[in-house]
């Protein structure tokens, strides 16, 4: 992507009233979720996003992509569950996206940082980062360069997710070996000794396409 390209911006959805929106906060129907954005993950995919982000409390969430919402609809709502934020980065959201935002009483608790990982300007990226999912640019280098750039932003015990890691051709095989290299290389039963940072902890069921893999930053780690 041409950086000199790259135009940024941010924005939230509290701008636009939001009298019809409900407070009492609501467990994701992930089936009508991922209708309303577009299947862009399953089922098993949100259910799992839901699961491992809850169960470290996360509040402070960043998700890279995001385009009509699919994700961000239930990390939104574990952010609004815990009085938290969601930050999205998503260089060109799809108008569903703050649609999606409002029908779910979401918008108080999600950002939108509209660039391209990683240019944009970090000062508007949080530290440190509870729970980060990577679901951008599903090129091989592109995903590892998310990986190492976001990864040492996420505080220990946290969590590191990538998404479209199952398939037998076309963005699945990039995203799967950007996926085995970062777990080779800073994987906690690695040989090498050195960067011990994280160990998987949970993955969707094999299917033919979709798929999302969890990992968990080494308590040892330290923000770099």
């Amino acid at each position: 992507m041409d950086q000199s390209n790259e135009r940024e911006s941010s924005t939230t959805c509290a701008s636009i009233p939001s009298s019809s929106i409900a407070s009492t906060p609501v467990r994701p129907d992930y089936q009508e979720i991922s209708v309303r954005g577009n299947r862009r993950m399953t089922t098993n995919d949100l259910e799992l996003l839901d699961k491992t982000a809850r169960e470290i409390g996360a509040k402070t969430i960043v998700e890279i992509g995001s385009m009509d919402g699919c994700s961000s609809m239930v990390l939104g709502q574990v952010a609004k569950d815990n009085s938290g934020m969601l930050y999205c980065i998503e260089p060109y959201p799809k108008g569903k996206w703050a649609t999606n935002m409002i029908d779910l009483g979401l918008n108080n608790n999600v950002l939108l940082i509209k660039a391209a990982s990683p240019w944009l300007d970090w000062s508007k990226v949080p530290a440190p980062i509870d729970y980060l999912l990577i679901d951008g640019d599903h090129r091989c280098s592109r995903a590892i360069c998310d990986y190492v750039a976001f990864g040492r932003l996420v505080r220990a015990g946290g969590r590191i997710a990538f998404h479209d890691i199952d398939g037998g051709k076309g963005v699945a095989l990039y995203v799967r070996q950007a996926v085995e290299i970062c777990e080779r290389d800073d994987n906690l039963s690695s040989p090498q000794g050195a960067d011990y940072l994280i160990k998987q902890i949970a993955r969707t069921p094999e299917a033919r396409d979709r798929g999302t893999i969890v990992f968990e930053k080494s308590a040892e780690a330290v923000l770099i």
